[in-house]
């Protein structure tokens, strides 16, 4: 199993202190979470690593968890 990456240095979620707002590196179908990062630049640098079928969004994650719900997807 690859071990997700999650940086530090994410601000919380004001509407849930369990989650943080972050720049997120998934694949819709199946699901998988490669990581929520800091910056937009980070995640598409990882996302191109993981291919075509990655998306970058913003969105808010919650901590510890594979639980991530996009704002809005990117390519």
């Amino acid at each position: 199993d690859r071990i997700m990456f999650t940086v530090n240095w994410l601000y919380f979620d004001p509407l849930d202190q369990e989650r943080v707002i972050g720049w997120g590196v998934y694949r819709k179908s199946p699901w998988d979470l490669v990581g929520v990062y800091p910056t937009e630049y980070i995640a598409r640098e990882k996302a191109v690593s993981y291919g075509c079928d990655y998306l970058v969004s913003l969105g808010s994650y919650r901590i510890g968890s594979h639980d991530f719900r996009p704002f809005m997807s990117y390519i």
